[in-house]
């Protein structure tokens, strides 16, 4: 399967690497998001705000940043050379991202319940 300008959010990696290298981000880090996609981007990722508080708080009071958020409160967007977070789990309404025309997900790291959240791995990068 090949990309074709599909949208596409990050996770285990800041969403800037994705425009970088032309793939279209639903997520980012803007200083002028809607306040309607901002709600909208919430509905995506509060199913992971019980178990990641802080990283809860942030998004509520920092309106600049729309992206995934790990299942533990674990920061994994974090610019590291190495990325391998205990719980790799991604806890998001997929129908929410799905309305944004998130077709991809780009993963630094596989994610343990993908099967249970309706994503198919469509290629890996062996380094």
């Amino acid at each position: 399967m090949a990309y074709n300008g599909e949208w596409a959010a990050s996770y285990g990696f800041h969403p800037a690497v994705l425009n970088y290298n032309g793939i279209a981000s639903v997520d980012g880090y803007l200083g002028m998001y809607a306040q309607e996609y901002k709600d909208k981007w919430q509905k995506v990722i509060e199913p992971a705000f019980p178990g990641s508080p802080s990283l809860a708080d942030y998004y509520m009071g920092w309106g600049a940043r729309v992206n995934l958020i790990s299942a533990n409160d674990e920061n994994t967007y974090a610019p590291l050379r190495v990325m391998d977070p205990e719980d790799k789990r991604l806890i998001a309404n997929m129908d929410e991202l799905r309305s944004l025309d998130c077709k991809y997900i780009f993963s630094r790291f596989g994610i343990s319940n993908a099967s249970e959240i309706g994503l198919n791995l469509v290629g890996k990068i062996h380094r």
